[in-house]
């Protein structure tokens, strides 16, 4: 009959959205360039919008993040197309260490408490080992170190997360003076040796 129809045929696809890196460990301060490719229904480049969870630090429009300066885990998430895509992070450290009192002069026998702070790279507290010279005394797993009797100088230590931190230790003793004899009886014109030892702190 010589006719003719058309009928308009549209072709889509799913919409597609990658992220990398997918997996990031950097440390305080440091910056991570992420990339997202994202095509429409109709395999068109799409707009990617960025944003971060967690209190790990911040990235910007074009997928730069930079880390905090806390340590801590989170997300960079790009989003297009109705579709979501989420990057792991975990931001790192310097561990730290602290000692207080940094220098001591006590008495033998007596006791002073050391204090230690210790940080991993992560931020979470670190266990703290003490050790002190056996020239001037012991020191107990809490810090508690106990001067021994005699004079003399060392350090207590204090490690923690990779670190070592020390505390100059003076341990002195009470000065003692003898005479001997302590008493003597001389005949006129006689003579008597007297002995004098001194020791000082």
């Amino acid at each position: 009959v010589g006719l003719t129809r058309t009928a308009n045929i549209t072709v889509t696809v799913d919409p597609v959205l990658t992220l990398t890196p997918t997996t990031v460990s950097l440390h305080a301060g440091i910056t991570q360039q992420f990339t997202a490719t994202a095509t429409d229904e109709n395999g068109e480049p799409a707009e990617v919008t960025w944003a971060v969870t967690g209190d790990i630090g911040t990235v910007d429009a074009n997928g730069l993040f930079t880390a905090g300066e806390s340590a801590g885990t989170g997300t960079v998430t790009a989003t297009a197309v109705g579709l979501t895509k989420t990057a792991n992070i975990t931001v790192t450290v310097d561990p730290e260490l602290t000692i207080t009192p940094t220098t001591v002069s006590l008495h033998a026998g007596i006791t002073q408490q050391f204090t230690a702070t210790a940080t991993d790279e992560n931020g979470n507290t670190a266990p703290v080992e003490w050790a002190a010279s056996e020239s001037i005394g012991n020191i107990s797993p809490s810090g508690l170190f106990t001067a021994g009797d005699a004079p003399g100088t060392g350090t207590v230590t204090a490690s923690a997360a990779g670190l070592t931190i020390t505390a100059n230790v003076t341990v002195t003793v009470e000065p003692v003076f003898n005479l001997t004899p302590m008493e003597a009886n001389v005949p006129l014109d006689g003579t008597i040796q007297f002995t004098a030892n001194a020791f000082d702190e």
